[in-house]
């Protein structure tokens, strides 16, 4: 297999993630190399973590996970759940395509449904969906 560089992070101590789908043979045997590199790429970033704040010695130091996501999927979501039982949720939308609507459904820590289930229109490209619900008397 061919190899093909994807990109350099900034810092060792730095959240990061790459999707590499576009360089995987599905079906297929695959190759992940990582190269382990002192410094970052990142001047500024190499100045504090290597003069400044603190030793940085070879290695990873962070979990890593190799996630397997569909071609639609949700990327991230933000919740914003208040006392007065107001709901609110961005969702980041990934690949959406073929979908004319995103629901969700409030459970509590026992497993039960809380309120009904509420959704939000979803049209072919959008990336953003928002979700809104009230939970007031229950």
């Amino acid at each position: 297999m061919e190899s093909r560089r994807v990109r350099r992070t900034r810092g060792s101590f730095y959240r990061f993630k790459y999707d590499i789908s576009k360089l995987l043979r599905y079906g297929g045997s695959n190759r992940l190399e990582v190269t382990v590199s002192k410094e970052s790429s990142n001047k500024s970033v190499n100045m504090a973590e290597r003069h400044c704040d603190f030793w940085v010695f070879g290695g990873i130091y962070r979990p890593v996970f190799l996630e397997a996501l569909p071609a639609q999927h949700i990327g991230s979501q933000a919740l914003d759940a208040r006392a007065d039982g107001s709901f609110s949720a961005v969702v980041r939308l990934e690949g959406v395509t073929n979908a004319n609507q995103l629901s969700a459904q409030v459970y509590t820590l026992g497993g039960e449904k809380m309120g009904a289930l509420f959704s939000a229109a979803v049209h072919w490209g959008d990336t953003v969906a928002r979700l809104k619900a009230n939970f007031c008397g229950r």
